[in-house]
C-alpha cells in the first residue's frame, strides 16, 4: 500500500510514499506492518498528516528523527483491523 521513504523534522515523523488512489487512503488504518530485512514488524499509527503533498506518519513509541531513522525503509502495509500478528495477511 505504500514505502516508508526518510524521517520528516526532528520528532518522529517519517515520509510514506503510498500507492494508493488519495494520498490520504491510509490515514484511518491504525496498524501498519513495516518489512524490513528481517521481515514484517508491527506498528501501531500514532499520528499522520498530509504535509505538501506528501504523506506523513508517526508511530506509537518514535519519538525523534533517530528513532524514525531506524524504521524499514521498505513496504508497508495496512489494515483496518487491530490485530498485531507478525504476517500482515494472516489478519485479512
Amino acid at each position: 500500500m505504500g514505502r516508508v521513504t526518510v524521517p520528516f523534522g526532528v520528532r518522529g515523523w517519517v515520509k510514506v510514499k503510498t500507492y494508493t488512489e488519495t494520498l490520504d487512503s491510509l490515514v484511518d488504518y491504525p496498524v501498519w506492518w513495516l518489512r524490513g530485512d528481517s521481515g514484517w514488524e508491527v506498528f501501531e499509527v500514532a499520528e499522520t498528516a498530509v504535509q505538501n503533498d506528501a504523506l506523513v506518519a508517526r508511530f506509537a513509541g518514535v519519538l525523534d528523527r533517530t528513532a524514525a531513522d531506524e524504521l524499514p525503509p521498505k513496504c508497508c502495509w495496512a489494515s483496518s483491523r487491530t490485530c498485531t500478528d507478525s504476517d500482515p495477511f494472516a489478519c485479512h
